[in-house]
């Protein structure tokens, strides 16, 4: 099953007797008032790869260039 947001997996797992896979902090968070446990994984996984992309136009203005340091700061999704 897939859902559009960690949030509704989590209420679809707390919900039924299915498995879900999160980001660590995510999953603490939803177990914290679902009710859901927590479980290391029993093999590694890859470290996703994200990227960005922006219009020339925004490149130089620095509302953008702001916006995208601060997503690049919160990259270490751990």
């Amino acid at each position: 099953m897939r859902t559009a947001a960690a949030s509704e997996l989590a209420q679809v797992v707390a919900s039924s007797e299915l498995l879900g896979t999160v980001p660590r902090a995510g999953g603490q968070r939803f177990a914290s008032y679902l009710g859901l446990k927590v479980l290391d994984l029993p093999f590694e996984t890859p470290t996703p790869n994200i990227s960005m992309a922006w219009h020339e136009r925004t490149h130089r203005a620095a509302g953008a260039r702001w916006f995208r340091e601060a997503v690049r700061r919160c990259g270490a999704w751990e």
